[in-house]
């Protein structure tokens, strides 16, 4: 008998935009704008965590990782913000 489905996701942890993000500043302002890339406006940084999970479908799998997110606390909901997609492979 053949398992479950295994699914690739994807989970962005960022800060929040109303959220200073010193890394992204100092990317663009130490390395882009330094080096000449001047119409970069703007960077920001986060954490990409890529899963794999075994499910009965994609919805459920998403569904299944964000709870997990949530129940495990892998980011601050009042600084941060979590999303979920299926990985392009």
């Amino acid at each position: 008998m053949a398992g479950l489905p295994r699914f690739r996701i994807d989970v962005f942890i960022t800060n929040k935009p109303a959220i200073r993000d010193p890394e992204g500043e100092s990317i663009l302002q130490d390395l882009a704008i330094r080096n000449g890339f001047v119409s970069v406006k703007s960077i920001r940084t986060g954490k990409v965590l890529a899963m794999e999970i075994e499910a009965e479908n994609v919805e459920l799998a998403k569904s299944k990782v964000m709870e997990m997110c949530d129940s495990l606390r892998l980011y601050n909901p009042v600084v941060s913000s979590c999303s979920v997609r299926v990985a392009s492979e």
